[in-house]
């Protein structure tokens, strides 16, 4: 669902397993509407994307970008031409497993909704993590996607307010658990300075 907060959990989750040690390569699927490079701060080293590389304008390694500030970070987008059928963008992922020994982590980035996203992560995916808000409509909203996923998935609850939940004004988020049939794999409180950071491009920071 739009606006849970998907790609600010794959960039912070990003950063956190880089400063972490780990080779991670975040792939930007929310195409055409990338938004990984404007948080970490990198929209001018950004040239090439996937979509070149299976058009033979470029090799796969100058569409792969290193964050400039934090070691073993990269960030590469896919593309998305006017009228493109979804299986070009699953081509595109597929070009991800031609990279997976260079890399600990491979986080992908979908877009919202049902088919784009749930093509694209049962195609190249070992694991899919469905973040969502506990309030009713998303859980229902999961709820619908939850039987057109044939990979293993898990919940992230992201902008979880625990004074609105205590007072009845969000989810429960057993019961949000129990509609969606998914495991929890973690909570993230809601935290303003959070969204402040990335909507200012300084989620690296």
């Amino acid at each position: 669902k739009g606006g849970t907060g998907k790609s600010t959990v794959t960039v912070m989750l990003g950063i956190a397993a880089a400063r972490a040690g780990k080779r991670v390569l975040l792939a930007d699927f929310d195409a055409p509407l990338c938004s990984l490079d404007l948080m970490l701060s990198m929209q001018d080293q950004m040239v090439f994307h996937l979509g070149d590389v299976m058009s033979g304008k470029c090799r796969m390694q100058s569409a792969v970008y290193s964050h400039p500030d934090i070691d073993g970070l990269s960030l590469c987008c896919a593309h998305e031409e006017s009228g493109q059928t979804n299986a070009a963008l699953i081509k595109q992922a597929a070009l991800l497993r031609g990279v997976e020994n260079r890399y600990d982590l491979i986080l992908l980035d979908l877009p919202a909704g049902l088919f784009n996203s749930t093509d694209i992560a049962n195609s190249v995916s070992d694991e899919v993590v469905v973040v969502l808000t506990p309030d009713i409509v998303c859980a229902r909203d999961v709820q619908k996607l939850a039987p057109f996923i044939t990979v293993p998935a898990r919940l992230v609850f992201n902008k979880v307010d625990r004074i609105s939940v205590k007072a009845g004004g969000l989810l429960d988020l057993d019961e949000a658990m129990d509609l969606s049939g998914m495991a929890l794999l973690g909570v993230v409180p809601f935290i303003q300075e959070v969204a402040g950071l990335a909507n200012k491009g300084g989620a690296g920071h």
